[in-house]
């Protein structure tokens, strides 16, 4: 599930703060390494896509 979508594609956490842009790249692997289970990772990301959904109108991909 999680290694099927290129990072670059699924990470949008960059778009509304470039510094922790690859925490969810992190968050990959910790759960392809088996460190989360997959309904931790999910409950992150879900909770990442809320964030970002709410930050990102104002913020385009080139200001980064």
């Amino acid at each position: 599930y999680a290694m099927q979508t290129p990072p670059e594609l699924w990470d949008r956490s960059h778009i509304f703060d470039c510094k922790h842009g690859n925490m969810a790249m992190e968050m990959e692997l910790r759960y392809y390494y088996g460190e989360m289970s997959a309904a931790q990772y999910r409950t992150v990301r879900r909770l990442q896509e809320i964030q970002s959904n709410k930050s990102a109108q104002s913020v385009s991909f080139k200001s980064c």
